[in-house]
């Protein structure tokens, strides 16, 4: 007879989708739950797989050529899953759309009995009261900047990054006496049109979509200590900056329609290169320096504009993180490091200092070693973020939020 207890180990298989607008990368993952008493890893790589295509089906990050789209899509995954010996049924994907938008804030809470504890009712009314007015107040503001009503949005996610009793953190509110609460609200929309277009992927596949996880959202997933940073994430026809705060909150992501693109046509016209030679040669010091002189003048301005903008009169992290689309980029860090941010009116205390992502976090993820490299760290985001969120949903906070969320949306 046999005494060994045996203790199952659910687990669920997905395709993770990271659509760039040169090449589509998928991932195919094991999320494994109810291992803490074994060795395994929580999140296990099955397979990878990459698919080019044209740098015109995803311009402006916004979708051209869905046709395409669908069709690397697809090629990419069968790949992957040839690897894997495995078909999946399920994927996530980044929101690739030009019609995304990130609103973080604070909202404060004050409790009438103040002496009483919080039950479970009381407990789904604070929630309902605070994320009905965070919802309301976001899109409100994307009205006023975009001019997209409520009802032209959908909200792909919503997170609570922090909760403050009295001033101090906490992870629960159930059976807690104080008055004051504060919550650090993220939510990140996508427009109608991108939803119709995230639906048609999903159709095309014939496979269920699970989850949106915008990229300025899981890249700040990239440390396991908490760390105030700037990430610039720059693609070749847009930028994202996004500051994350010591306590992981969102402070701001804001997207900058700069070119990167016309560098190369700049280059191109003034030499007999094809572009693969030219990304060859970019960060080469003796390599188009006037062009790349132009250009760095131009987009740095515009990168401490917007910082300004954010910042306002808070003082900027100086930990940068800089993520490329394809290059090693040390030509734009080079120059942006010597600059004088005083003479921009950017208050900063301390020199930027480049950091690099969390190490131990993402070795967490067995066999992450075959796509290791610079350009994979967004696909590796997304993996370490859907664990997060898978994580995350099993708390009771976030429990009683999801059925809010979808009354909300009703």
């Amino acid at each position: 007879m046999n005494n060994f207890k045996t203790k199952k180990i659910d687990s669920q298989i997905l395709a993770i989708i990271d659509l760039w607008s040169y090449k589509i990368r998928v991932a195919i993952c094991e999320y494994r739950k109810n291992i803490n008493i074994s060795k395994q890893s929580q999140i296990k790589l099955l397979a990878f797989a990459e698919k080019r295509q044209s740098i015109w089906d995803i311009k402006s990050n916004q979708i051209n050529d869905i046709e395409s789209v669908c069709e690397n899509i697809e090629i990419a995954i069968k790949k992957a899953e040839k690897q894997a010996n495995i078909i999946v049924n399920d994927f996530i994907i980044n929101s690739t759309f030009s019609h995304s938008f990130l609103e973080s804030s604070k909202i404060n809470y004050k409790r009438e009995k103040k002496d009483k504890q919080i039950d479970i009712n009381e407990l789904k009314t604070i929630l309902k009261t605070v994320e009905k007015q965070s919802i309301e107040l976001h899109t409100k503001k994307i009205e006023e900047k975009y001019l997209y009503t409520k009802q032209d949005l959908n909200l792909i996610l919503n997170n609570i990054s922090n909760i403050n009793i009295n001033n101090e953190q906490t992870s629960s509110l159930l059976w807690l006496n104080w008055e004051k609460i504060s919550f650090f609200i993220t939510n990140v929309f996508i427009s109608k049109s991108s939803n119709q277009n995230l639906n048609y992927i999903a159709k095309h596949l014939n496979k269920n979509l699970l989850k949106v996880i915008p990229e300025e959202f899981s890249l700040t997933k990239l440390w396991e200590k908490d760390k105030d940073i700037v990430i610039l994430n720059i693609w070749n026809t847009s930028s994202y900056i996004i500051i994350k705060d010591e306590q992981s909150n969102i402070i701001w992501s804001i997207k900058l329609e700069v070119w990167i693109e016309s560098l190369i046509e700049k280059i191109r016209e003034n030499s007999w290169l094809t572009r693969s030679e030219i990304i060859k040669k970019i960060d080469r010091d003796d390599f188009a320096k006037k062009e790349k002189k132009e250009f760095l003048e131009i987009y740095s301005f515009l990168i401490i504009e917007a910082l300004k903008e954010i910042i306002k009169d808070k003082i900027c992290p100086n930990n940068f993180f800089i993520i490329w689309w394809g290059w090693n980029n040390n030509f734009f860090k080079n120059y942006f490091k010597k600059l004088d941010f005083k003479k921009y009116w950017l208050k900063i205390t301390k020199n930027i200092k480049y950091i690099i992502p969390d190490v131990k976090k993402i070795a967490k993820i067995e066999n992450v070693e075959d796509i290791l490299n610079k350009s994979n760290l967004n696909i590796i985001s997304q993996i370490i973020t859907y664990n997060f969120l898978l994580q995350k949903q099993e708390t009771t906070i976030e429990k009683i939020t999801k059925k809010i969320i979808e009354k909300l949306e009703d």
